[in-house]
């Protein structure tokens, strides 16, 4: 590694903060985490992998970070200091951002910006628009409305470098005029053997899908065995999908979803559906079954438990092709490969223009908060005084109390006749 590249840092920002500062990593207590932040450890162990420094900020999940980093043989620095984003930073972000602080966060600094697009823009996060925007149910959430030329265009006239592990992704940013660069994904934890298979059919509760999936699963055949797979850990959602035959997966649209990739490296069959056009490896030629509506995925799963020879070559080819779609060396290659062609890349006009705004929108923030804090200094003083007052009234009032009680009593005593 040349003295050039250990002054240059990749920091791989999952979410949180507070202002403009980059947030430490921030260790979580969860069976799981979600497929996007998983994704994007990985990109970072395979940064780090390639010989680059990386610090990992946002949500960590401590277990599947020892995971990555036994496997990996590397492991990223976890910061426990926020901070400002520095001049020498590269920082990948995902889209997925329904605030655009978290963006404006990189954009409003002297880092350079990578956005990883793990989804469709405008399905889980900002698409880069005016107007009103909020985030819909993928159950409903219509494809016309999503990933469209201005969202990728918006993106990049901020200053941001467009990466995705999705070819089609890839192929709409370029349609748009906007160079995307696809660097795939990958995992440093290999299968070297399928493992037995117990049940006929498995899906998940919790996921987006489920819904969808379990209408599916409970419209099965009494002989059809069904593993409704609870909120469980990583290690043993895998052991549990591995063990089925068929991975029920109706994924209307989404990105690339990292379980169905998981599952015919494990020898499990997925059955989805055409409609999401963003995964990669769920057609025929990949492992998959394939069907155009939810009402077909039963026939489906029942005509392929019905042929084992289908179902086996099925499962032999999502294997194979599951395991080129994974490979380790290969994917951190491409990610070393996509950092140097940032890195080389001339530095946006743009940049130093709004590290301006957002020195001057930090400082307008911290006078917000100043005068904030003298506000509630001032009102709980005048809250106090309140306080004292109605202490005050309240003691006087008893003690009125009190003397009526005296004088009553006295008069009541002079009342009372002598004998």
């Amino acid at each position: 590694m040349t003295e050039e590249r250990d002054a240059r840092r990749l920091v791989v920002y999952t979410g949180g903060g507070d202002g403009l500062e980059l947030p430490p990593a921030m260790p979580v207590t969860a069976p799981w985490i979600g497929g996007g932040i998983r994704t994007l450890h990985e990109l970072a162990f395979a940064a780090a992998a390639s010989g680059w420094r990386v610090e990992l900020r946002g949500p960590v999940l401590p277990s599947a970070f020892e995971r990555l980093a036994v496997a990996a043989g590397v492991r990223p620095e976890l910061p426990d200091t926020p901070r400002r984003p520095a001049a020498e930073d590269l920082i990948v972000i995902p889209e997925g951002y329904e605030d655009p602080w978290s963006i404006a966060r990189v954009v409003l600094s002297q880092a350079r910006g990578i956005m990883m697009l793990l989804a469709p823009p405008g399905l889980f996060g900002w698409p880069f628009v005016p107007g009103k925007w909020s985030r819909a149910s993928p159950l409903i959430a219509e494809r016309a409305v999503l990933a469209r030329p201005e969202h990728f265009r918006g993106a990049a006239e901020l200053g941001l470098t467009l990466w995705t592990h999705m070819p089609r992704m890839a192929q709409l940013a370029h349609d748009a005029g906007v160079p995307c660069r696809s660097i795939g994904n990958g995992s440093p934890s290999t299968v070297a053997e399928p493992p037995a298979k117990r049940v006929d059919v498995a899906w998940l509760q919790a996921n987006r899908w489920a819904p969808l999936a379990e209408s599916v699963a409970t419209s099965l055949g009494e002989r059809i065995s069904v593993d409704a797979i609870e909120e469980v850990e990583h290690d043993e959602l895998l052991a549990r999908v591995g063990a089925a035959r068929v991975l029920l997966w109706p994924s209307r649209i989404e990105g690339h979803a990292r379980i169905a990739g998981e599952a015919r490296l494990l020898g499990c069959v997925p059955v989805a559906l055409a409609s999401n056009e963003f995964a990669t490896g769920l057609d025929e030629a990949s492992g998959a079954v394939v069907v155009d509506t939810v009402e077909q995925m039963r026939p489906a799963v029942e005509a392929l438990l019905r042929d084992p020879a289908r179902l086996a070559e099925l499962a032999e080819r999502g294997r194979r092709s599951a395991a080129i779609q994974l490979d380790w060396d290969a994917y951190a290659a491409r990610v070393g490969a996509a950092l140097y062609e940032v890195e080389q890349a001339p530095r946006p006009d743009a940049v130093g223009a709004l590290a301006g705004l957002g020195e001057r929108l930090e400082l307008l923030r911290g006078e917000h908060e100043r005068l904030l804090a003298e506000m509630r200094a001032a009102l709980a003083a005048v809250h106090d005084q309140r306080d004292h007052a109605q202490a005050r009234y309240d003691h006087l009032k008893r003690r009125k109390a009190v003397r009526f009680a005296l004088w009553a009593a006295e008069l009541r005593h002079r009342r009372v006749p002598r004998r």
